[in-house]
């Protein structure tokens, strides 16, 4: 918070914000006596969708860290700055798991995966044969193909898709 005496004050971009896979963030700044306001992108990207209101937003922000700086000022004065971090994490999708019944690492735990429930999920054996497919998938795969047979252990190729959004794919080990 920047306060200028007597003109400009509370001067404010708003808090750090941390989100999960979404690459767009609500901005409300406060600028209380100002005549004229602005957002800038200073770190990382994105696009500002009305760079001249303090309520507004910021898509096509980059996974990472995203500086995002509010500039006011009242008449010709100088403008004054304050600045907030957007932080979009991406998912985390593991290179390998050991559903042995343990209790760790018994589940494909995709990090993240929770913000996009509209997704699916495939694994397929190294012969590209489909052996697990879920819709809405949401981190219960534990080893076993569609049938309900544990799967040996082995390298496994996935493809998850968020709809139009993106698609990930990789390869998955599976170490009882």
């Amino acid at each position: 918070m920047f306060d200028v005496p007597g003109e400009l004050t509370g001067l404010d971009a708003g808090p750090d914000q941390e989100l999960d896979i979404a690459h767009e963030a609500k901005l409300q700044g406060t600028a209380n006596g100002s005549t004229e306001i602005h957002w800038t992108v200073i770190g990382g990207s994105g696009t500002i969708a009305a760079p001249s209101e303090l309520t507004t937003t910021a898509d096509a922000l980059a996974t990472g860290a995203n500086f995002i700086m509010l500039s006011a000022r009242v008449g010709v004065c100088p403008f004054a700055t304050d600045t907030m971090k957007v932080t979009i994490r991406d998912l985390f999708i593991p290179s390998g798991f050991s559903p042995n019944g343990d209790g760790v690492n018994d589940f494909f735990e995709v990090i993240g995966i929770e913000v996009l429930k509209d997704n699916e999920f495939s694994v397929f054996n190294r012969w590209g044969q489909e052996v697990y497919h879920a819709t809405g998938y949401e981190n219960q795969w534990d080893g076993r193909g569609d049938a309900g047979q544990k799967l040996i252990d082995d390298t496994y190729f996935y493809v998850l898709k968020f709809g139009d959004r993106a698609t990930y794919r990789g390869q998955v080990i599976i170490k009882r």
